[in-house]
């Protein structure tokens, strides 16, 4: 009556519902790596035998484990037989498979191969797919066996009864013959058997009752075998317990769970590994001595440990005795032993405290004498005779001195006592009492003396005897002056060595200096910049790899010349791989000596490093400052040059034509003459505008004033202002603005003036063809392209336009180069990029780029 829910799950998935209580029973194989995920139930279900299905044409020679040598054998993975192969070092036969069936039927096909797996499983996946031509050969393994598995210890018994009464009845045998004996046939009976049948059915249901009570009684026994086989492993347990055996026929040792299962075999060999060398020997010689009648053996204290854990012993205490025999011999001896390992710790720790009260005792050398309960002196040590100059020790004790006769303890009860402890300071032969009738005189060097009193009662807290003890302290009182003496010392002078090395850490700290040391017989480099710190060590190669590419080579040379000792001192700057946090790189400075041995030879070469980069970079602007006033000096020369020449020729031509004026001439000349006055003077004025205005930009005078404008209004404004000042007759003037509206924050008049004397520069070199401009706003940037199809500009003078240096060949040239460098300087102090591209006689193309923000993009609506 066990209500039940069955679902066919794969193998790994079975044992991990199992062990997670997502199912409460199912079949497993008894194994040691299967424990992990249940119970086994006693009732053996099927055993698991092995076999080799192969070809019926193809014979094969494998009868055993051994066998296999030399072949080549389907597995399925982490299968009970790929286990067993595995274990017998013969890995390199097997051909494991995740889907054996799989498996099977693609050797079948082939007709070649060889499968080894559970009998039974062979005999029903041959026989499901009809795989004729294939047969299976027995093979000796070791067998296992299927038990039903469960957390539910109750749910097993239950179980187990119920398949034992099924299994006595062969209710199972039907189910047996259709999985895997389908070949057996039910055979035809006579009707006269079936009388016999029931004579016989009656004879099995008294037999049956009878099994059915004897089973019961069996269960008893078990039930009440395994409550005995609990209590034995709550012992084992509690008591630390555990038992192994050894099979003297076969030489080996078993060892078992503290639940009674048997866990592992060993030989000699690998059970000695649990065990300290000596001991084991010692175990063994127990057994030899049981094997030859000898069996009162005692019980062996030994250590053991883990394989490959010597260090991590354990104490035991091992009994052997005979647990089976044949004949008068033993045949199987059982092991326990105890972990005393707590016992065994107290023990050594016991025997070592009395050793080093012996110890104390024995090396420490104390005044001793006994009084007894009436306070009279009856014995006295060879050290208190040594110590108070007693010569005759019996003739002393027989003067049968009291306690308080000893001036200290006159005033001591000696009946209502307690301990008493007490250090005296003793100048001249004064003693403890008077030198004639008690210990006698102290010698002068005796300065100090401590004495104790401890009285020594019985059972019943009677007083049964006094005990004193002295002993002369003067050397440790003075040991402990001289050590408080030196303790001051050493705390001030550590006192001022730390204040000492405090001041040198703060001087190498503000001054950024190093202590190196590097020494030529370890090839090391230590570096100190803290003296309370550890140096940090560097290798030769550490220190080349610090060191930029510039003075690796100057480094090695160093590190050699150090090396081979050819040099007293050293002094050398070098460049390092490291920047500061303005990225700028770093330059130490190292500054050395080397230090000698009493032998004269270099021991290590000692010196200073420092940070000298920010010298070397007051160094380097400098000299770049240095070279900007020469550079300065020469673009102003060549400036003033290029001025005076552009200047001077449209003056030339005002005082020219007005010369003409005082020389013979016609009406008609008049007119040219004043036209070409009017021309050179306005010319003249833009130039003098021009320059003023770069001068201002070059002197930084001319302001950025950044507001909202509406550039796709204002942009056509700009190139048709400057377009129209030199625009000749058939050029076409084209401005592409793709935006309805596009406001930016930029400085609209010098963005204008830009504009326009660009434009202004394109007109005028152009006769023919087309006039373009076009902008637009991309990444936040505005950009700008003028482009024309006039004159061009020669390669030699685009390399030069922004030039100060290059004297212009013409009036034209002086005033083109002298724009663009005025447009280039104001777009790049708006933090833009000017760029020109002209090929002559095809025209010239400028692009504008300033960076702004826009507020507005509004493009045109383009419809096709």
């Amino acid at each position: 009556d066990i209500p039940y829910i069955i679902k066919l799950r794969s193998t790994s998935e079975a044992y991990n519902d199992l062990k997670e209580g997502k199912s409460d029973l199912m079949l497993g194989m008894r194994t040691k790596y299967h424990s992990q995920f249940g119970k086994y139930g006693n009732s053996v279900v099927a055993l698991f035998t092995h076999g080799v299905a192969h070809p019926k044409k193809e014979p094969v020679d494998i009868n055993s484990l051994e066998d296999l040598k030399g072949h080549k054998v389907i597995m399925q993975n982490n299968s009970v037989s790929h286990r067993i192969v595995m274990e017998a070092g013969l890995e390199d036969c097997a051909v494991p498979h995740h889907d054996i069936e799989n498996a099977i039927i693609k050797a079948a096909a082939k007709d070649s191969g060889q499968v080894l797996w559970n009998s039974l499983s062979l005999k029903f996946t041959l026989r499901r797919n009809n795989l004729d031509n294939f047969t299976i050969t027995p093979i000796v393994m070791p067998n296992g066996e299927y038990h039903f598995m469960s957390n539910d210890e109750d749910l097993l018994r239950r179980v187990d009864s119920v398949y034992e009464a099924m299994v006595y009845d062969e209710e199972l045998q039907l189910i047996r013959n259709k999985w895997f004996y389908p070949e057996v046939q039910s055979t035809g009976i006579p009707s006269f058997v079936w009388y016999i049948a029931w004579a016989l059915g009656i004879v099995a249901v008294l037999l049956l009752v009878y099994n059915r009570i004897y089973h019961y009684r069996m269960g008893k026994i078990k039930r009440i075998s395994n409550i005995q086989s609990k209590r034995l492993a709550l012992y084992l347990h509690s008591g630390k317990i555990q038992i192994w055996t050894y099979d003297v026929d076969r030489d080996v040792f078993a060892t078992f769970t503290n639940d009674g299962d048997k866990d592992e075999e060993y030989n000699r060999l690998s059970f000695s590994v649990f065990f300290n060398e000596e001991d084991y020997n010692k175990i063994y010689a127990a057994i030899e001595d049981i094997k030859t009648g000898n069996e009162d053996v005692k019980p062996v204290l030994v250590r053991c440990h883990k394989p490959g854990t010597p260090d991590n012993e354990h104490y035991f205490y091992v009994k052997i005795s005979v647990f089976q025999r044949e004949g008068n011999s033993p045949s199987l001896l059982l092991g326990t032993q105890q972990n005393v390992n707590a016992e065994q710790e107290r023990h050594i720790n016991m025997q070592n405290l009395l050793l080093r009260n012996d110890v104390v005792f024995n090396f420490l050398k104390m005044d001793m004498a006994y009084f007894d309960s009436n306070g009279i002196l009856t014995d006295i040590n060879d050290s208190t005779c040594e110590t108070f100059k007693i010569t005759d020790k019996q003739m002393f004790l027989d003067r049968k001195i009291p306690l308080t006769f000893i001036p200290a303890y006159a005033e001591i009860d000696i009946y209502n006592m307690s301990s008493f402890h007490a250090s005296l300071i003793v100048k001249g032969n004064r003693g403890m009492a008077d030198a004639d009738n008690v210990f006698g005189i102290i010698p002068e060097k005796v300065e100090y003396y401590e004495h104790m009193l401890t009285p020594i009662f019985n059972s019943e807290h009677g007083l049964t005897g006094i005990l004193f003890i002295g002993r002369d302290i003067t050397s440790q009182v003075r040991s402990i002056r001289n050590e408080q003496k030196n303790e001051k010392y050493i705390i001030d002078q550590t006192k001022r060595r730390n204040e000492y090395i405090k001041n040198i850490n703060n001087a190498l700290e503000v001054s950024r200096i190093w202590l190196i040391s590097y020494y030529p017989k370890t090839k090391i480099m230590e570096v100190m910049y803290n003296l309370d710190e550890p140096p940090m060590r560097l290798s030769q190669i550490k220190c080349a790899m610090l060191t930029d590419e510039c003075d690796k080579h100057r480094v090695a040379s160093l590190i050699n010349k150090m090396d081979k000792c050819m040099t007293d001192r050293f002094d050398i700057k070098l460049k390092t791989v490291f920047h500061d946090k303005e990225g700028k790189d770093i330059y130490l400075q190292f500054n050395g000596i080397s230090i000698q041995d009493e032998n004269g030879n270099v021991a290590h070469y000692f010196g200073l490093g420092r940070d000298v980069s920010m010298i070397e970079e007051t160094d380097r602007l400098l000299k770049q400052e240095m070279d900007k006033a020469r550079e300065a000096e020469t673009v102003k020369t060549a400036f003033m040059k290029n001025i005076s020449y552009e200047v001077r020729t449209p003056l030339n031509s005002v005082v020219g034509f007005a010369e003409m004026f005082n020389i013979e001439h016609s009406k008609e000349d008049e007119e040219v003459f004043m036209s070409e006055i009017r021309n050179n003077s306005s010319a003249l004025l833009k130039l003098i505008n021009d320059i003023l205005f770069l001068s201002k930009l070059d002197a930084n005078m001319v302001e950025i004033t950044k507001s909202p404008t509406d550039f796709a209004c204002e942009f056509m404004a700009y190139c048709i202002t400057g377009w129209s000042h030199e625009l000749k007759d058939g050029v076409e003037m084209i401005v592409d603005s793709p935006y309805e509206q596009l406001v930016v924050d930029i400085d609209s008049n010098h963005v204008g003036q830009v504009i326009e004397m660009l434009a202004t520069n394109s007109a005028h070199f152009t006769s023919s063809g087309m006039l373009r401009g076009r902008y637009g706003y991309y990444h936040g940037n505005l950009e700008i392209c003028l482009e024309d199809t006039g004159a061009g500009i020669e390669k030699k003078n685009l390399d030069t336009m922004f030039n100060n240096m290059n004297v212009a060949e013409n009036m034209d040239q002086s005033a083109i180069r002298l724009r663009m460098q005025i447009c280039k300087k104001l777009v790049e102090k708006m933090g833009g990029s000017m760029d020109v591209d002209s090929e002559q006689g095809k025209g010239v193309t400028v692009w504008i780029r300033i960076p702004c923000e826009a507020t507005v993009v509004k493009k045109k609506d383009i419809r096709i």
